[in-house]
């Protein structure tokens, strides 16, 4: 019997569970997209709108912006990272900020920006990452906002919302719902592995990428999520019960971080549940009490003392992981850096270490 090498298992394996979306081998020239030229030397970018029947607040407009790679063979399933901006951000302005628009192209895998919700009077993008001015827990932050002097403005789709005695900080939408219509939307007209499909998002981002592991039915079909200077409103990042977790995670925060702590040393204060309170009263999950919860719902092993990364040591950066049964893994990655991207002195340094990761974990 012949060997395989090592080295060239993961790559099989993930050939093997490729599952290509509807749209694989069909002319996607339709009304939502421009014409595209496959043989064309230059990336396709370009912004589209739907309408989205949110649960809630009915039909309302939405957008998302898609990158297809330079040589785009729609007859072969490519992965498909989401990178979702943070509060007061949009998809355009991420598309400058996070490195996934050069690495998409680089590496030949689309790449969508979906635009949050910025229906507020001072017009700031957001996500939608907890409920009103409470949860599962109680509410996710003081109430008393005078007592932080930190005032906030209501989003329009916030009807309970009150600038004194509640903490809507974010839109009401259903996002969850406008993130499930964006990836089947590109799946019909693209051809993407459904296998490979993943989230990555930076600060109310990354808070949405644990809100949705949390409360979304099978996490949208995600193969992983990657979090970035985030960690979830208590109540709202709990592994959800009597479901097997079917993704990975890659989570990045610098522990001095002081607007989404990563642990005591940069909070004020520790608020219920054994949460972390944040400079503006908000309460957030411990982020070592957050993965060990997902570890212990994902089975996975005790964690690994280091995993290899090219930027190792500079910011102090450095790299854990946890493995899991059917080739998933928790792979936690710190530094000595605040609330931003990690080794932001290199743009792509953090899409290259998460993608790495990624493509070697499909959804399973």
């Amino acid at each position: 019997m012949k060997l395989i090498p090592l080295l060239l298992l993961p790559i099989i394996n993930i050939v093997l569970c490729q599952k290509p979306s509807p749209g694989c081998a069909i002319d996607s020239n339709t009304e939502s997209y421009t014409d595209y030229d496959y043989a064309d030397t230059k990336n396709f970018i370009e912004t589209i709108h739907l309408t989205y029947n949110d649960k809630l607040l009915g039909p309302v407009r939405r957008n998302y912006i898609i990158q297809i790679p330079k040589g785009f063979d729609n007859n072969s399933p490519v992965p498909m990272v989401l990178d979702l901006h943070g509060w007061t951000g949009s998809a355009q302005s991420q598309t400058h900020e996070s490195g996934w628009k050069q690495l998409g192209n680089n590496e030949k895998f689309v790449v969508v920006w979906p635009d949050g919700m910025d229906d507020s009077p001072s017009k700031m993008g957001s996500w939608n990452c907890s409920m009103t001015t409470g949860g599962p827990m109680g509410p996710t932050a003081d109430l008393d906002r005078l007592a932080w002097d930190y005032p906030t403005e209501c989003y329009y789709s916030c009807p309970l919302c009150d600038e004194l005695t509640s903490w809507d900080w974010t839109t009401c939408y259903d996002d969850i719902g406008f993130m499930d219509l964006v990836i089947n939307h590109v799946a019909d007209y693209w051809c993407i592995d459904m296998n490979q499909i993943h989230l990555s998002g930076i600060s109310n981002g990354g808070m949405f990428a644990w809100f949705a592991a949390s409360m979304a039915t099978d996490g949208l079909g995600l193969a992983s999520i990657n979090p970035i200077a985030a960690a979830s409103m208590i109540g709202f990042g709990t592994p959800p019960p009597d479901v097997d977790i079917n993704f990975s995670i890659v989570d990045f925060h610098g522990i001095e971080d002081d607007t989404i702590p990563y642990d005591e040393s940069t909070s004020f204060g520790i608020g219920p549940h054994d949460s972390l309170i944040a400079f503006d009263g908000s309460y957030y999950d411990k982020k070592a009490t957050l993965l060990h919860n997902w570890a212990v719902k994902m089975n996975c092993e005790e964690e690994e003392q280091h995993y290899y990364t090219p930027w190792d040591g500079e910011d102090q950066f450095q790299c854990f992981i946890r493995f899991c049964p059917r080739n998933k893994a928790i792979l936690r990655c710190i530094g000595v850096y605040g609330h931003n991207f990690p080794l932001s002195q290199h743009k792509n340094a953090a899409a290259e270490i998460a993608y790495e990761f990624m493509k070697n974990h499909p959804r399973h």
